[in-house]
């Protein structure tokens, strides 16, 4: 790999050091590069199944950068897509376009070129299809419009010899070039005059060749470099001794000149960008292999293709390595960006070229005071400007800067300027203006009543508006009220209480007059009202609402022939606090329209306290609908459903989570909840399914508070999130627990829950758990940024797949806070539906190989995890290079943050210096047995290695204890959770049934169904392996219950399916009789989420109704038990009887459970079988309970030299002797 030139450490020295990369007669090397993690990604749909992104091309305009790309789905069919971003970091969250739901361009497609072609005034998309072709569109944000494609030539012209692909356009003065690759090792060139474009080509010319194809392949693109007499042509290369892909350099002083290898950047050692010159930029192994076909980031988006040599960036595909590599199309290509060393700009900055704008700071001014709005714009021609008050034009503000020498309360709004430079136009961001007063009321308001006491209890001041605008406040421990009429001729009360001033504002106000729709001999101001308010707290409140017969006491205003609209009509409402906080905003009976300027409420950096309801936000003609605050828990659209007129997204910012719902209007007519119809945009990406909700159509009863002690019944029926299983209705258990599995992408909005199943399963009396699994991630779900930190990695640090649960997930484990955070918000989705507790899968699977060939867990949070046990297990300074192996340059020392893994112990880097990346467990390696194995789904016995103390303890403690706190907070409700497998921190164990649990005997695999060719083995025992199960269940979490169930459709839960129905109810009557026997509970199986016959289908309800009564009205048998000490004492007459006793205190008594493992392909029924047990005085009863009783039966008993001898007249499956004493 290529070396970087050593920085000097003077200022003359470091520019002496980059001399010779930029000189005044060209651009030269050797350049250097960092690159980006993989920043967009392919993302795959019901339709369009995305496996490779690839090809982009990039342009920045309207304050937005715009991707258009390649798109590769599973069957090889290419396509291209279309995404927009405001900044590099939120490019993996933006929602793609695929261009075949524009009917133009449908089929094969690929390989795009876009530019704004000024001589035209239109954008020029251009992509291959085979031949070259273009699309041309007024708008490229909206990628529906570009037309049907047009050819640059009829057919392949003669001089093409061996096919043609990635078509570039470029302009100089007076012709528009088209330049071409072959994958044969030639380089075209054509043209037309500009006044043609895009027709007239010449035939094609050959202008660069090379004998060897990979040395000039394909890829090609062409700049005119900024302040130099030369443009930089680029031509991706195969090289290396694995055949991978890097970019040549050339240059020429004409489009239609000699290209020349530009020195230090013509070759696989030294290229213009490749593997050999590209590193991470966060210190890591390079993420991709590739260095392929992309774009630099221009300087203009024109056809002039004009590159800022100081500002190099490089948005280019790459692809892990993968072993084979599939076809071509199923490359898994992803988009990244290279920063040059040389660049001296951000990413982010507009290009030079480029029109932009800053934003205008908010600004407050007293009574009589002055202001002053000011931007500084960017961009090429003569720039024009003109100030905007509530997107209405202000005469003569047509500068840079506004002032506003004598501030008024008619002053207050949102101001924006519109910059255009004759080519486009540009809209700055809002601003507010504030207004402060000294007293009560300024401007044109009176006040009409004071210290009104309303029969609510609140004390009022009256305020009467009398022209256009005027400002208030309210007196402390009252509500200052003010009075007009709106567009639709309702009275509109706004009332504000609190810290701060309120600025109301009327557009197009009339004289005052009596109101047309209401009996009362007041005169009103007609108008649009604007509401600003400025110097809020959490003191603050404001509500708006128009006078009708539910928000009235006076009822003879109303007249019986008028039809009132009931809403109050406004414009916007903007908040400016003093402290950044605010108590609530109540505007459910309020609708929020305009036809320019914002609409809505405009309060970013604002945190609200309280809720913010809002009836409505339409937007009309040239107006934005914003939905912007700095936070609030509780934001509803109350019989509103957000459809924009004018199509427009509702900007959105401080809103995880809005909920749309039921409202009413002022004369209590009920709306009812209506679905979302907007997009909703948060900095220009798309968070409509993030955010959008509907309330739950029902209200969350939780159930009374219990013990675990009132729960025998359990049952399994898992399903993703969806509607009620009618099964669980019909069984009726005390509870099922993992009713809910988040094992695919899904879960992340509560809309795609169906919790009325919830309402439904109380209704009847069961105890619902929602869940998820603890270890799987979705790439889809988070940033390419945030996703590359939360995935978990193997010992060479790649990204650890878990394909086998869907493709394209990733493991990721609790260690990970930012993943436990992911985890914890859609738990709290969950416990606000209304669940009674969670059900966690694969809690401790983070790090222990079980779908990664032992090798998981290696990622950096886990690494420094590992390093502060180490240190706390060897505090004395151990020598850990002797005890360890480790080298000098990655020793482990006490003196340096435990987590610091650049200069502190790295064990990816240890491991990969003994060669032992592969095989991180095998025995050569003496931190092996530091490191641990997990075992099966508990912690290791002895917690004696790191694996066995991290997770299980520790990170999952802390996630349960967080959610039990919501819920007791927020719904003073108590949470149960439950983790598949062995483990502490539960209310009680549930451990999944499957082939490769190995809590067997001697530590093997049990049978969990026991099958001798294709029949259940009923001779067969699991009670040494249940007993296992409670005995390690006290030691981690004493008192907890033990619930077993089968698991996921493997070799376990397939035996089972496949028996036939005779033998399923036998080993439902064999071993789950066995496991309540033990002191466990045996869930039975109604479904779970991978389709395998449900227990109606297979004919099971009947029989499990039957057994569950059973065991719900002998409930007492299995709860407060204790062992028995004398229980090897318990003489039983006849084999393959399985015994267990326990004892219990009230009532005092002993239970014998005999279990019949008398079996071939059926039950053989056991006549007068007897047991003799110690007891030291006789029995004062003696009974038989069973589910092969229809009722409990008294048994007949002897009692003689300190024993009791009981005969059971036929034991057929199970029974329980009870012995009173």
């Amino acid at each position: 790999m290529q070396q970087r030139p050593p920085l000097a450490w003077f200022a003359w020295g470091f520019l002496l050091t980059l001399a010779p990369l930029l000189r005044a007669d060209g651009l030269t090397g050797p350049f250097f590069w960092t690159s980006t993690a993989p920043l967009i990604a392919p993302v795959a749909d019901a339709t369009h199944p995305i496996v490779s992104m690839k090809d982009p091309t990039v342009v920045y305009h309207g304050g937005k950068w715009h991707v258009y790309a390649t798109t590769a789905d599973t069957s090889g069919n290419w396509s291209m897509t279309y995404l927009s971003f405001r900044t590099w970091a939120e490019a993996s969250a933006a929602r793609p376009y695929y261009l075949d739901q524009n009917p133009n361009l449908r089929g094969y497609h690929c390989a795009p070129q876009v530019f704004y072609f000024r001589p035209q005034q239109k954008w020029y998309l251009i992509y291959q299809s085979q031949h070259p072709t273009y699309s041309t569109a007024d708008d490229l944000s909206k990628p529906e419009t570009w037309t049907a494609p047009q050819s640059f030539f009829n057919g392949t012209p003669s001089t093409v010899v061996q096919g043609w692909i990635d078509y570039w356009i470029i302009c100089d003065d007076t012709h528009a070039y088209l330049f071409f690759s072959d994958d044969y090792g030639r380089f075209y060139r054509s043209r037309t005059r500009v006044e043609n474009f895009p027709r007239g080509f010449e035939d094609p010319v050959v202008v660069m060749q090379d004998a060897n194809r990979f040395n000039l392949f394909e890829g090609g693109c062409v700049y005119r470099l900024k302040g130099l007499n030369q443009y930089l042509c680029l031509i991706e290369c195969i090289g290396g001794p694995t055949g991978k892909r890097y970019f040549r350099a050339f240059t020429a002083d004409r489009l239609d000149g000699t290209w020349t290898p530009l020195a230090q950047a013509n070759s696989w050692d030294t290229p213009f960008a490749g593997p050999m010159n590209v590193t991470a930029d966060d210190g890591r192994t390079l993420w991709s292999v590739d260095i392929s076909h992309g774009e630099l980031l221009r300087d203009s988006n024109d056809e002039t293709m004009t590159l800022d040599p100081s500002r190099l960036y490089f948005l280019y595909q790459g692809r892990r390595e993968l072993t084979p590599d599939p076809s071509y199309s199923q490359l898994p290509y992803q988009l990244a960006l290279l920063q040059s060393d040389r660049a001296t700009r951000a990413a982010d900055s507009p290009p030079g070229a480029v029109l932009s704008v800053t934003a205008p700071q908010n600004t407050t001014a007293a009574i009589g005071g002055s202001a002053t709005f000011s931007v500084t714009a960017t961009g090429t021609g003569s720039l024009v400007y003109q100030w905007q008050r509530n997107g209405a034009d202000l005469p003569g503000a047509t500068g840079p800067s506004l002032a506003l020498p004598n501030v008024q309360s008619a002053n207050a709004g949102l101001y924006t300027v519109v910059v255009s430079n004759g080519v486009e136009s540009l809209v700055s961001a809002p601003a507010s203006l504030h207004v402060t007063l000294a007293g009560r009321v300024v401007g044109t308001a009176v006040e009409f009543r004071s210290d009104v006491h309303h029969p609510n209890g609140n004390i009022y001041d009256q305020m009467l508006l009398t022209g256009a605008a005027a400002s208030v406040t309210a007196d402390p421990g009252q509500i200052v009220r003010t009075s007009y009429i709106d567009t639709d001729d309702d009275i509109v009360q706004v009332e504000f209480s609190g810290a701060g001033t309120l600025s109301l504002t009327l557009d197009s106000a009339s004289a005052p007059a009596r109101p047309t729709k209401y009996n009362q001999a007041i005169d009103y101001v007609k108008g649009h009202a604007a509401i600003v308010v400025t110097g809020a707290n959490e003191t603050t409140h404001l509500s708006v609402f128009s006078v009708g017969r539910a928000t009235a006491v006076d009822q003879s205003l109303f007249r019986d022939d008028v039809n009132y609209d009931g809403f109050a009509d406004l414009a916007y409402v903007t908040i400016a606090s003093a402290n950044g906080r605010f108590g609530g905003l109540r505007a459910g009976n309020a609708g929020f329209r305009a036809a320019k300027g914002l609409t809505g409420i405009y309060a970013p950096g604002v945190q609200f306290d309280g809720p913010v309801y809002v009836h409505d936000i339409t937007a009309f003609d040239s107006a934005a609908p914003v939905l912007q605050l700095g936070g609030a828990s509780d934001v509803r659209i109350t019989g509103g459903n957000l459809a924009q007129d004018n199509g427009r997204a509702v900007a959105v910012s401080g809103v995880d989570r809005l909920q749309f719902t039921a409202g009413s209007n002022s004369h209590g007519a009920l709306l009812s909840q209506q679905p979302n119809r907007s997009r909703l945009e948060r900095h220009g990406l798309d968070v409509t399914g993030l955010i959008a909700t509907a309330a739950w159509d029902f209200a969350p009863q939780p159930m009374t508070p219990l013990s675990m002690d009132d729960i025998t019944i359990y049952a399994m029926s898992q399903s993703v999130h969806n509607e009620t299983d009618p099964q669980l209705l019909e069984l009726r258990p005390d509870i099922s627990f993992r009713t809910w599995m988040r094992w695919k992408r899904y879960g992340i909005d509560p809309p795609e829950y169906a919790f009325p199943y919830i309402a439904d399963a109380h209704a009847a009396g069961i105890r619902v758990l929602g869940g998820t699994t603890a270890t799987v991630v979705f790439r889809e779900e988070f940033t390419a940024e945030e996703f590359e930190q939360i995935v978990t990695r193997d010992a060479e640090g790649n990204l650890v797949p878990h394909d086998n649960v869907e493709a394209g997930a990733h493991r990721a484990s609790l260690a990970n806070p930012a993943y436990r955070a992911y985890l914890e918000a859609l738990c709290r989705h969950q416990i606000d539906g209304g669940v009674d507790g969670l059900f966690f899968d694969e809690v401790n699977h983070g790090y222990d190989g079980a779908t990664y060939d032992n090798n998981e867990g290696f990622d950096d949070y886990h690494l420094a995890d590992f390093n502060a046990y180490l240190l706390a297990k060897y505090p004395r300074g151990t020598d850990f290079a002797a005890r360890f192996q480790m080298t000098a340059d990655n020793l482990l020392r006490h003196d340096l943050p435990p987590g610091d893994l650049r200069r502190n112990f790295n064990y990816r880097r240890y491991l990969a210096q003994h060669g032992w990346s592969r095989t991180p467990l095998t025995s050569a390696n003496p931190l092996a047995a530091e490191w641990g194995h997990p075992y099966d789904d508990q912690p290791e016995p002895g917690a004696r290695t790191f694996v066995s103390t991290a997770e299980p303890y520790r990170y999952f403690g802390e996630m349960v204890r967080n959610l039990k706190t919501y819920a007791w907070e927020k719904y003073q409700r108590p949470l149960l959770v439950t983790a598949n497998g062995i483990l502490p921190k539960v209310d009680f164990q549930s451990v999944g049934l499957w082939n490769s649990n190995r809590f067997g005997d001697n530590g093997t695999e049990a049978e969990w169904v026991p099958v001798i060719d294709g029949h259940l083995n009923g001779r067969a025992s699991l009670q040494s392996v249940f007993r296992r199960f409670r005995a390690r269940s006290e030691l981690l979490a004493p008192g907890a219950p033990v619930v077993v169930f089968l698991d996921w459709p493997t070799a376990t839960l397939n035996r089972y399916t496949a028996l036939p129905q005779s033998e399923r109810e036998d080993f439902w009557r064999i071993y789950a009789a066995e496991a309540y026997a033990n002191g466990i509970f045996f869930a039975f199986h109604l479904k779970t989420t991978t389709g395998e016959p449900t227990a109606s289908a297979q004919g099971m309800m009947p029989f499990f109704k039957t057994y569950a009564a059973f065991y719900r009205a002998h409930a007492d048998l299995y709860h407060h038990l204790t062992a028995w000490p004398s229980e090897s004492q318990i003489v039983v007459a006849q084999a393959q009887i399985m015994t267990a006793t326990w004892q219990q205190s009230e009532p005092r008594r002993l239970l014998v459970h005999l279990v019949n493992h008398d079996y071939d392909r059926g039950l053989k029924p056991r006549s007068n079988v007897t047991i003799t047990l110690p007891l030291a005085s006789p029995p004062r009863a003696v009974r038989e309970a069973s589910p092969d009783l229809s009722q409990d039966r008294a048994l007949s008993y002897s009692h003689a030299d300190g024993k009791l001898t009981v005969t059971l007249p036929q034991l057929t499956a199970y029974s329980v002797v009870i012995v009173d004493y």
